[in-house]
């Protein structure tokens, strides 16, 4: 009876505890639902203070500000899906009462304006986010804002630096000589402040030149409260900027920094990767940080080793004829075969200039200019896209003979390349070594 008794008491607890366990689960699954619903929320209260923002510019009359905030603040309530097609619908919403307020205002322009912005958005989101990209979208731009230069600058969060990205036209910051806190020049001013700045005339006492600013306007990129960027316009003609088109510019760098987060999020995401997506050899920074390794290693244990850098000398040619795909189908097929040519030991990657580097551990001076002849043979016996022949530049390095530092490995190996020569049979040595007669 005292074990049956036991036994009962035992199960009951168990079926107490286990009844509990979904009340413990509870908040769990709530938190998650939350967290769900955080980046939907977070759309909500951008858009609503970039309502309040065009108000206070007076883009948006009263009523149409209050309309807007009300479909701004429901933009977190519901599914995700149901989320999205309210952003749809509250942006479509925007780009009308825009457009209906400047065709009805007293600015003749502003309608024309504000359509051009809608066409150039829309463009814009067709974009690479690549510098390329970026570089468009500025060119684009003119066809909304006149300039005869402009730039995108990017705030650099570790250093705390505002560096120019890229520009169409020529560059264009005031007073670069002058340091702020963010750096050199006066878009660092305008990040570290988040505001934008105008200057309708700039009189200089100077001779008038191509890249000469006599009007300035510059607006901080920024995206969730934080100053990303900065994009500045420039003019040679005294006058071009005003009040009106600081409105334009602050509207405009509110659909840029999107393009330019999106792209620092894609070179975040490269600068993580260790392998290059086309030809799956090393990205350049982490086959720096192995080089430094293996001159360590050998170091140490008293190994050899050596480097080859090598260069396909026509492919440039050929990616300016025939595009970046055809430069992606040929990387491919050098991939393929130096994959084939390597030994397990061996690694390589790229460098930031095109160049390719294979790093051979236990190898002398003499079985490297071996291993750099065979794959010139190799390479140059291939039949690229569009049956095209290429030639390849190889220049050789050894670990301790000919330097004794991964810097200076390259430097080496790099003389080689540049003095290379072709032999008699096809194949490319460094000019270092004997060529064939």
């Amino acid at each position: 009876m005292k074990t049956t008794s036991k036994t009962a008491r035992s199960t009951k607890k168990a079926s107490a505890k286990t009844a509990k366990t979904p009340a413990k689960r509870a908040p769990a699954d709530k938190k998650t639902v939350s967290r769900k619903a955080d980046p939907m929320a977070k759309v909500g209260r951008e858009s609503a203070a970039l309502i309040e923002a065009l108000e206070g510019m007076g883009l948006l009359p009263t009523d149409a500000a209050e309309a807007l905030a009300a479909k701004a603040s429901a933009l977190g309530a519901g599914t995700l899906s149901e989320g999205l097609g309210n952003v749809a619908a509250f942006e479509k919403a925007l780009g009308n009462r825009l457009s209906d307020f400047a065709g009805a205002g007293g600015d003749g322009k502003a309608g024309s304006i504000h359509q051009a912005l809608i066409v150039w958005r829309k463009q814009v989101s067709e974009l690479p986010v690549d510098e390329k990209g970026l570089t468009e979208a500025l060119v684009s731009l003119g066809k909304v804002l006149p300039f005869c230069g402009a730039t995108i600058f990017l705030r650099e969060p570790e250093p705390g630096r505002v560096l120019p990205l890229v520009s169409a036209g020529f560059t264009v910051d005031l007073i670069s000589r002058i340091r702020f806190t963010e750096g050199q020049g006066f878009s660092a001013w305008v990040a570290a402040r988040k505001k934008p700045v105008l200057y309708p005339a700039l009189h200089r006492n100077e001779a008038p030149r191509e890249d000469q600013v006599r009007s300035f306007m510059a607006a901080p990129l920024v995206v969730g409260g934080e100053c990303i960027g900065v994009v500045t316009l420039g003019h040679n003609v005294e006058g071009t900027y005003t009040p009106a088109t600081l409105r334009t510019l602050l509207l405009a760098s509110a659909m840029l920094a999107g393009h330019v987060q999106r792209h620092l999020a894609e070179r975040q995401i490269l600068a993580r990767e260790i392998t290059d997506r086309v030809t799956g050899f090393y990205t350049a920074a982490y086959l720096r940080s192995r080089l430094e390794e293996e001159v360590v290693r050998c170091r140490e244990l008293g190994y050899s080793m050596s480097v080859l850098v090598f260069r396909m000398v026509e492919l440039s040619e050929l990616h300016a004829r025939f595009g970046g795909d055809y430069r992606r189908r040929c990387m491919a097929d050098l991939g393929d075969l130096i994959r084939g040519w390597k030994a397990p030991t061996e690694l390589v990657g790229h460098l930031e200039d095109g160049r390719l580097v294979a790093l051979l551990a236990g190898a002398g001076p003499d079985r490297a200019e071996a291993r750099g002849a065979a794959l010139g043979r190799i390479l140059e016996k291939h039949s690229f896209p569009r049956r095209k022949r290429m030639s390849v530049r190889v220049g050789v390095a050894a670990y301790p003979s000919d330097a004794e530092s991964a810097q200076e490995l390259l430097s080496v190996a790099d003389k080689g390349l540049s003095e290379s020569a072709r032999s008699t049979d096809g194949t490319a040595v460094s000019a270092s070594a004997p060529a064939a007669s």
